[in-house]
């Protein structure tokens, strides 16, 4: 039993995971997420007086992190259908 959860959204943009997140539990679906860090050892280089902010090699600053979202097999089509009608609203904003 262990693929009961699929995976809902996987991105680095925290604002649309934190609309998701905030969208599922306003209609009492339940999620789990999952935030990995993508600065590797950078992150611990900050720690010990390194650079906190990591850029690429064009100086820009890169997205570290990537969200996921996972619900409920059983809840995922009825998810994915309110996120649908959501997104599609938000791209009207």
């Amino acid at each position: 039993m262990f693929f009961l959860w699929t995976e809902l959204y996987g991105g680095m943009d925290y604002k649309e995971y934190t609309r998701i997140q905030n969208l599922m539990d306003a209609n009492s679906i339940p999620i789990k997420t999952k935030i990995k860090n993508l600065r590797g050892r950078m992150a611990d280089n900050a720690r010990f007086g390194g650079n906190p902010l990591v850029t690429n090699t064009v100086g820009v600053c890169s997205m570290n992190e990537e969200y996921r979202i996972k619900v409920k097999k059983n809840d995922y089509e009825k998810a994915k259908a309110i996120l649908r009608k959501e997104v599609a609203r938000w791209n009207l904003d």
